[in-house]
């Protein structure tokens, strides 16, 4: 399995977000800076990449790939959780985080 990872730099204008990890893993895109708003749900392709759309975000907001165990899939959270870097507080896990750059 390969690891999560979202492509850097990631600016205010970019209008997207790129990345990639486990072919078909689900994910959302979350603002880890306010107070984790969701800013997509996408599943990673087949090749494992992925584009997501950016928006409501500021220089400085912290965004993030979060493992979507709310919907099913061929991975499971104990399969993903060892790639993971950080356990929110309603216990969803954080794949990767980038801070937005002006």
């Amino acid at each position: 399995m390969s690891a999560f990872y979202i492509v850097e730099p990631v600016r205010v204008t970019d209008g997207q977000l790129s990345g990639g990890g486990p072919p078909q893993a689900p994910i959302r895109i979350v603002n880890l800076s306010r107070n984790n708003a969701v800013i997509a749900e996408i599943a990673i392709g087949a090749d494992g990449l992925f584009i997501a759309p950016l928006r409501d975000v500021a220089a400085g907001d912290s965004v993030a790939i979060v493992f979507n165990d709310q919907v099913v899939s061929s991975y499971t959270r104990e399969q993903v959780q060892p790639f993971s870097v950080q356990t929110l507080p309603s216990g969803e896990l954080i794949m990767s985080s980038v801070i937005v750059q002006p």
